[in-house]
Order: C-alpha cells, then sequence, then structure tokens
C-alpha cells in the first residue's frame, strides 16, 4: 500500500511540473529506469533516492513523503480498529497468521 501510495505520489509530483520520467531522472541524478520503476511501484526507494528525487522536483523530503506517511497512519489506524473488533480468540489466531507471514525464515546456516 505505502509502495503504491509513494508511486501515485511520484507520478502525480512530476506530471504537474510538466515533467517526462526522463526529464525527472535527469534533474535528479537517477535513472530513468529507477523513475519508471519507482512509479509502477516496483521497488521502495532508498532514503538517498526519494532525497534526489525531491531535489529534483524542487521538494523537501518531507514533502515528498507527508502523503505516503498520511497513508501509512491510516493503514495502522484501520488495523487498529479492526484488530479491536475482534474477540480475544481471534485476535491470537490473527498475532499467528500475521507470525507466519512476516517472521523471517531462517536459513540452513541459523
Amino acid at each position: 500500500m505505502v509502495r503504491r501510495v509513494f508511486a501515485e505520489r511520484l507520478r502525480s509530483l512530476r506530471l504537474e511540473r510538466g515533467l517526462t520520467q526522463g526529464g525527472l531522472a535527469a534533474r535528479s541524478e537517477v535513472s530513468v529506469d529507477a523513475v519508471r520503476r519507482l512509479e509502477k511501484a516496483r521497488y521502495s526507494p532508498t532514503l538517498d533516492t526519494v532525497s534526489k528525487l525531491a531535489r529534483g522536483l524542487g521538494l523537501s523530503v518531507s514533502g515528498m513523503l507527508a502523503v505516503v506517511v498520511t497513508a501509512a497512519t491510516n493503514e495502522r489506524a484501520e488495523l487498529d480498529g479492526f484488530i479491536d473488533g475482534c474477540d480475544v480468540a481471534q485476535q491470537r489466531t490473527a498475532l499467528r497468521v500475521l507470525r507466519v507471514l512476516f517472521d523471517p525464515v531462517p536459513s540452513d546456516g541459523d
């Protein structure tokens, strides 16, 4: 979700400024492929890349990420509301499912 929100924000900001992906890439000193992949939500940018893109768009990093932070906060509130509406057994089940989905899998060397 957050990656998609960032992608939409980046594309919107670029288009508002009348820039092509290549134009933004040149102004930001990142590759055109990076801009393309970010706008398609193919990967999450590093802070360095966000900083370069913000500079290329004439924004602060916080200005560029404001919408993304709001979206993440809203998602957290939605999750909290969902969990609060569950009984204790459902909460335990949800926690087990989340652990299976997100706990790192030990490698052969662990």
